[in-house]
């Protein structure tokens, strides 16, 4: 017999979960997108709402991954359980591994948009290169470790 669970727990829950969700949905509408080639994309680096959006992205998966804890304590007893426990492993590494991701994207990039902006330079594209490029290689090898 499935393990009663307080309803109002199964609610906030789901509020987790629709609240990431509808963060998720505003990240792209908030990030702002640029040619990479020219000075735009520092502007759209350097600005708020880049920041903002990769913030809201971060939060979204925080919530995520409390939204799927508090589901899989609902599923308690019940034949999904073991599904709902994986979700919230194989979440958890996900998160682990995104979240440093998006916090370089969103200081490192916005320092480096800033000063492109400040010195007029297009030329540090290069840098923002490699800069995702560290970002990815240094995830990568994290995941090793998982």
């Amino acid at each position: 017999m499935p393990k009663l669970t307080n309803p109002i727990r199964i609610r906030f829950n789901a509020v987790l979960l629709v609240v990431s969700g509808i963060l998720f949905l505003l990240y792209p509408a908030i990030r702002p997108f640029s040619d990479e080639t020219s000075l735009q994309w520092a502007i759209a680096f350097a600005s708020t709402e880049w920041q903002g959006a990769h913030m809201l992205a971060m939060v979204s998966f925080t919530l995520l991954q409390l939204g799927l804890r508090g589901l899989h304590h609902s599923m308690e007893e019940t034949h999904v359980n073991s599904l709902t426990y994986w979700a919230v492993i194989l979440c958890l590494i996900g998160t682990g591994l995104t979240l440093p991701f998006y916090g370089g994207e969103t200081y490192g990039l916005h320092a480096i948009g800033q000063e492109a902006v400040k010195q007029q330079a297009a030329t540090l594209v290069n840098l923002q290169r490699s800069f995702v490029l560290v970002q990815v290689l240094l995830c990568s090898f994290l995941a090793c470790f998982y």
